[in-house]
């Protein structure tokens, strides 16, 4: 078992170096965001929060959403959401909408309404026609250091394939070496237990060869966390790269009386929970099968609710009748394994320790490294010139 981890090593340490190098750089500027108190609207807190809201057409709030301001107090949503219906006939007759939302843009509330081909836009109060704000998914964070780390780390420099291929591979070797490393150490540690050496650490072997252990079993469990979550990303998005859901129309036509009426199941709802929170975005939509009422939250931090319009509870990310993301455990899985794997999920906490299994995966592959060159060089100088040796 000590022969296959050093070659598994030998063969995988630059490349562990670089997911540890990327994965801590990123952690390094997450913590910095955070601990900043760096408002949500800027870039990097866009890139830490993508996905928290779901992916591709599900997802509402976008960039310009952190900015936005919220809609007026006391607004009839029933007159405004009137007027621009009417507005939106006279503008295309005989065409029912797909998806009406009220906004604020520059400074006056704004309905908007998808007709499938056409999105149009209408002052909510005069029903005067305006400039439209794209409301097309799919949302991506703009550019930031974060981004551009992060596709370094997932080797997503063009498209998702083949970086999917390359996070499932990095799992199952990082995986490798930390079941080869632990059964050679738990060999080791049963021996000297025998021998009444019964210290979980030591240093006999050389300085090196004792402070990699050390890390090793110290680093274990924080190691296995980020294998396993890392692996099951790669997993599901190879799952998801050669399933190949095609992009489809999740929407359906809605009729004035069911987008009157799902916007007072959906605000109804929403006052149930948080009577006093100011909204931002309120659209209207038929997802799959489901009729949704989606508010954007305007208080920090800013989010996304999307309420069955036809039951008044909180929808997921993952519901009967949606259309496939492609997923197979589903979008909400995917996102808290996302989460999970970053240390979102648990705080500055779990982040902390996500950032100490990267540094230690760093110097796993220094000093793994190190001790083979050190190892061949004297081996070399014996006559025996192998690369490898058993």
């Amino acid at each position: 078992m000590k022969t296959v981890h050093r070659l598994i090593a030998i063969l995988a340490s630059v490349l562990m170096l670089y997911l540890g190098t990327t994965g801590s750089l990123m952690q390094i500027i997450d913590l910095h965001a955070l601990l900043t108190h760096t408002p949500e609207s800027d870039p990097t807190m866009q890139s830490i929060n993508e996905g928290i809201n779901g992916q591709f057409d599900y997802a509402v709030l976008t960039e310009r959403d952190y900015t936005a301001a919220a809609l007026p107090e006391g607004l009839n949503f029933a007159k405004a959401l009137s007027t621009v219906l009417r507005a939106s006939h006279k503008y295309a007759p005989n065409i029912q909408p797909r998806l009406v939302e009220l906004r604020v843009v520059d400074g006056a509330v704004v309905g908007q309404v998808s007709t499938g081909t056409n999105i149009d836009a209408f002052n909510a109060g005069t029903g005067e026609p305006v400039a439209a704000v794209n409301i097309r998914p799919p949302y991506v964070p703009p550019p930031s250091l974060r981004e551009t780390v992060k596709d370094f780390h997932r080797f997503w420099f063009t498209n998702d394939v083949p970086g999917v291929w390359a996070e499932l591979g990095c799992g199952v070797i990082l995986w490798a070496l930390i079941i080869t490393g632990l059964v050679t150490y738990f060999r080791l540690l049963s021996a000297r237990a025998q021998l009444g050496r019964r210290q979980f650490f030591w240093l006999s072997g050389g300085l090196w060869r004792g402070l990699h252990r050390a890390v090793a079993v110290a680093a274990a469990v924080f190691l296995i966390a980020i294998a396993a979550s890392g692996s099951l990303l790669g997993f599901e998005g190879t799952w998801r790269a050669a399933a190949n859901p095609r992009p489809v129309d999740a929407s359906a036509p809605l009729s004035d009386e069911q987008v009157q009426q799902m916007a007072r199941a959906a605000l109804n709802a929403f006052r149930r929970e948080e009577p006093q929170t100011p909204i931002k975005v309120l659209r209207l939509r038929v997802y799959g099968t489901m009729k949704q009422g989606v508010v954007v939250v305007g208080s920090e931090p800013t989010r996304q609710l999307a309420y069955n319009t036809d039951t008044g509870k909180l929808a997921g990310l993952t519901e009967p009748g949606y259309p496939s993301g492609g997923f197979p455990f589903g979008r909400d899985v995917h996102q808290a394994i996302k989460h999970f794997h970053s240390g979102y999920m648990f705080g500055l906490t779990a982040r902390w320790m996500d950032l100490f299994g990267g540094l230690s995966l760093i110097f796993l592959s220094g000093s793994g490294i190190f001790m083979y060159f050190d190892l061949w060089w004297k081996r070399r100088k014996t006559g025996r010139r192998s690369v490898f040796w058993f």
